[in-house]
């Protein structure tokens, strides 16, 4: 797999004691697209470069507060999902750029839904993928394993104290915060492991490489997780009007439970919706969901809205 390098980066201090590191690389002339990466607590990175044209696009990554290599990696003062949507609000004015297209996967999917409601006319369309709505109901996986595997939050939970299980995210935390904590270790495992198992796959934490950063990147996880992603009950769909004008592009795995009824979901609550459903997962750099990913963007590019399909 061919990854093109970037032509420029640079750090960007946002305030809060934060700095964020942002790339662009392909096109300077080309249309602007804004590649977000998942998470909380996830990176940006090279390979997700390679889902768009680089002749065609202008493409501007970012790692956002607390993750990969913005810092302080792993703070989490100052650090919300408002925070996050106006930091892209400072980007773009840094750059120079009018309107950038929005390429969402997982929790980038939450930003980037945030950002276009907050200020629709920056952003020209949005594609998301794997999507993450923050709604009670993704909350809930995290505290009483509702949709997941019984089995797998048995294992997620019962090494905990019986009292701790009222409050399984701040448990977590509190051991995952503290490296000097004697269980500091096997709840990183732990908590990479359930992260699989809502992607479909098995929860088995022994098999889990914790390796550099991975314990920056929880931090910022379970601090969204404590604090409901820092969203209402109804997730970022509240913040949507019905009328959003932005034209929204979904192609989604239906391998991917969560993500599939999600996809239903903002269909529903967003008129200018399609989507597209694809033979595949979580991930946008699974072989079937970068074809889509790749065929939507040259629509998007072209000013044409995907319409609804599928591929297998």
């Amino acid at each position: 797999m061919r990854t093109w390098a970037s032509r420029r980066t640079g750090f960007l201090a946002v305030g809060g004691g934060h700095t964020l590191r942002w790339w662009q690389s392909g096109n300077p002339r080309g249309k602007a697209l804004l590649i977000l990466h998942g998470g909380p607590g996830g990176r940006s990175s090279a390979r997700q470069r390679t889902l768009a044209d680089p002749g065609q696009w202008r493409i501007i990554q970012v790692d956002q507060r607390g993750c990969g290599s913005s810092t302080p990696r792993g703070h989490c003062a100052a650090n919300t999902l408002d925070d996050l949507v106006e930091d892209l609000e400072r980007l773009r004015r840094h750059l120079g750029i009018d309107r950038w297209t929005v390429l969402g996967p997982s929790w980038g999917a939450v930003l980037a839904l945030a950002s276009a409601a907050r200020r629709p006319h920056t952003v020209r369309a949005l594609l998301l993928t794997g999507l993450f709505l923050g709604t009670a109901r993704e909350c809930e996986v995290f505290r009483t394993g509702r949709g997941v595997d019984p089995s797998a939050w048995r294992g997620f939970t019962a090494w905990l104290d019986p009292a701790e299980r009222e409050d399984v995210p701040g448990a977590y935390a509190r051991r995952i915060h503290n490296p000097a904590h004697p269980d500091h270790e096997t709840a990183l495992r732990h908590w990479c492991a359930f992260d699989l198992v809502r992607s479909s796959l098995e929860f088995d934490p022994l098999r889990v490489p914790v390796g550099p950063g991975v314990a920056e990147s929880l931090r910022v996880e379970t601090h969204y997780v404590r604090n409901n992603f820092f969203l209402p009950s109804g997730g970022v769909l509240a913040m949507l009007p019905r009328t959003l004008l932005t034209p929204v592009t979904v192609v989604q795995g239906v391998q991917d439970r969560f993500g599939a009824e999600n996809a239903l979901l903002l269909r529903e609550s967003a008129l200018n919706t399609s989507v597209t459903w694809i033979d595949g997962g979580h991930s946008a750099l699974e072989p079937a969901l970068r074809i889509g990913l790749s065929i939507a963007l040259e629509e998007i590019n072209a000013d044409r809205h995907p319409k609804e399909g599928k591929w297998m």
